[in-house]
């Protein structure tokens, strides 16, 4: 998020052919873990995307675990 001041809430979606591509069944749930060490942690269903806030001038990149 560039924005100085605005916090958005956004879900991350990742299409089928994309979970197939890694290798990974989209309709298992996973843990989405920052990988920069925020603890920051997310469990959802593949298909369903991950619903996230990002604050003020911060970045969020996520491991598929």
């Amino acid at each position: 998020n560039f924005d100085r001041h605005a916090t958005y809430e956004t879900t991350v979606r990742i299409p089928d052919h994309a979970w197939h591509t890694m290798g990974l069944e989209p309709l298992r749930t996973y843990r989405f873990s920052d990988i920069f060490g925020s603890q920051r942690e997310f469990e959802a269903v593949g298909t369903a995307g991950v619903t996230l806030t990002l604050a003020p001038l911060s970045a969020l990149v996520l491991e598929i675990k």
